[in-house]
């Protein structure tokens, strides 16, 4: 009762305030030079769009990618500590759980501060294919590997992963325009329901041995290493 509560209060609010955004005639956002008048066809402009966008092999390509990474993310967040317990049992869960907290998050810090900087020197894509593929390796070494070696690997992930979402995003929606780039940001905040489902794929295939359900994720970053390669040779 006492965490089904806090999640309770929060759905309700969240549907307040939907309802409340549902009632409220917002203005259209028109950049300079975009349109006249910012009162459109909205019968002709979302066939335009539409068309356009699934057109596009990078935007589709990206919003399988986008989905594959949340779920990559996700998994791996949910069962770092059944990992970390069950391959070093010497750790317990409360230690687990600071490795995560410091480790795991430090990493994911250093990692989205590092790759910022890099972008300004290197193209993106390339980044992220290095950082896809360093992944696809952690993954490796912690399906196959053991003792601090894999927990080690385990951590490194968030080094990896720290700059894949806004790099993802950014490359799925570059040349599509400025119509086009307002749904295509909406289909791929809808493509974060992937972290929804790999917690329950990873947790019916590691139920025996949770090392096994890390090949969840690891699928996961070889899709966005594909998607990455996708874009590097474009």
């Amino acid at each position: 009762g006492s965490v089904a509560l806090p999640y309770a209060v929060i759905g309700v609010i969240v549907l307040v305030i939907a309802f409340v955004f549902c009632r409220i005639q917002l203005p259209e956002i028109v950049e300079e030079g975009e349109t006249d008048s910012p009162i459109y066809n909205k019968v002709e402009e979302d066939k335009k769009v539409e068309k356009s966008l699934w057109h596009s092999s990078v935007f589709v390509f990206g919003l399988i990618a986008l989905f594959f990474y949340v779920a990559a993310q996700t998994g791996v967040n949910s069962f770092f500590i059944n990992y970390v317990t069950e391959r070093v049992p010497s750790i317990s869960a409360r230690t687990a759980a600071l490795i995560l907290s410091f480790g795991g998050m430090g990493m994911f810090f250093v990692g989205r501060l590092g790759g910022s900087w890099l972008m300004n020197r290197i193209k993106a894509a390339q980044v992220l294919l290095v950082c896809a593929m360093g992944a696809i390796v952690c993954m490796l070494l912690v399906i196959f590997g053991s003792g601090m070696a894999s927990l080690v690997a385990l951590v490194l992930t968030y080094l990896c992963e720290a700059i894949m979402f806004p790099t993802i995003f950014a490359l799925a929606l570059n040349g599509l325009g400025a119509s086009n780039t307002k749904r295509g940001s909406s289909f791929l905040i809808m493509s974060i329901v992937g972290g929804a489902i790999a917690p329950v794929v990873m947790g019916v295939i590691g139920e025996t041995d949770m090392a096994i359900g890390f090949i969840v994720p690891l699928i996961c970053y070889i899709v966005i290493a594909m998607f990455a390669m996708k874009v590097v040779r474009r």
